[in-house]
């Protein structure tokens, strides 16, 4: 999944004259955060693609205010 990602960005990056990453920390992205715990469920990696928990429902809300 990751490398899909990672390639999407590299061609998307081309796009533009210059492009910059940073890392925000935990208390910057409570819902990524949230996210990452919550995609880990006895050693295998989750992927949520529909009905979100409704944690990380409130938090992409509050982001958005």
């Amino acid at each position: 999944m990751v490398e899909v990602i990672l390639e999407d960005v590299r061609s998307l990056a081309s796009s533009f004259d210059f492009l910059l990453c940073g890392h925000v920390k935990r208390g910057g992205n409570t819902m990524a955060h949230l996210a990452a715990r919550l995609g880990h469920v006895n050693g295998l990696e989750l992927f949520i693609v529909s009905d979100f928990p409704q944690g990380i429902i409130c938090l992409a809300e509050m982001d958005l205010e």
